[in-house]
């Protein structure tokens, strides 16, 4: 007699276009994605195994809300922020047990849909959720950026200062970086599909404490910095 496949749930916040990249990976059978208007609705979908809040805000109300939740984990979308800066957070807001269960991922666009899952370093037991969604995963150094949006945003920083040298247009490096190294984007669609404000605060975070991250004039003039 066959085992039966026991089904699990796991809520989502996301926008619309997360949402698909979300949808698009291999999901088992077995998974539900249940989509969240917002975090209050998860006090009616505790029996979901985990939460995916892609639209991550360090709010006293949002990381207070997810303690709640706990011991389920709750993968959050925060690139900039290191968890020993979410625990500093969390103390100024009077929340004693710091970020609890909220595990850092990397969610920006593009990102998600990868066949590995970039994992900030932590010490919540999140294993199981990824074992029954069958996901590969990462884990990095708990640095803001991580490591693929910290490269990514080197590799468009340089575009820009090539553009602005004029070595070329965006279209011809967009193509050379497909042809060259066959990445699936070139650097200039990259930007637009991340959106060009998170590029430009990575670096600028990044830039405080190494000069090689220092953006391009014409990356923060686009920006608005």
């Amino acid at each position: 007699m066959e085992q039966e496949t026991e089904h699990f749930t796991i809520a989502v916040i996301a926008s619309d276009e997360m949402m698909k990249e979300l949808e698009s990976k291999s999901i088992p059978a077995s998974c539900h994605f249940i989509r969240l208007a917002n975090i209050t609705e998860l006090v009616d979908h505790r029996d979901c195994i985990a939460c995916f809040d892609l639209l991550f805000e360090p709010t006293r109300e949002r990381m207070n809300f997810y303690r709640s939740f706990y011991p389920a984990p709750v993968f959050i979308n925060c690139i900039q922020l290191t968890n020993t800066e979410l625990n500093e957070i969390a103390k100024n807001e009077g929340l004693l047990t710091g970020t609890g269960n909220m595990i850092r991922i990397n969610a920006w666009p593009t990102f998600l849909k990868r066949a590995i899952t970039e994992i900030a370093e932590t010490t919540i037991v999140f294993t199981d959720v990824f074992e029954k969604l069958n996901w590969k995963y990462e884990i990095t150094p708990d640095i803001p950026g991580l490591i693929t949006a910290r490269v990514v945003s080197m590799i468009i920083n340089e575009a820009y200062f090539a553009l602005e040298e004029k070595v070329s247009t965006r279209e011809e490096i967009d193509t050379a970086m497909k042809l060259g190294t066959n990445y699936p984007y070139g650097p200039f669609e990259w930007a637009e599909k991340i959106g060009i404000k998170q590029i430009a605060e990575l670096l600028i975070l990044l830039a405080r404490t190494n000069t090689r991250y220092q953006p391009a004039p014409s990356l923060l003039k686009e920006a608005l910095f």
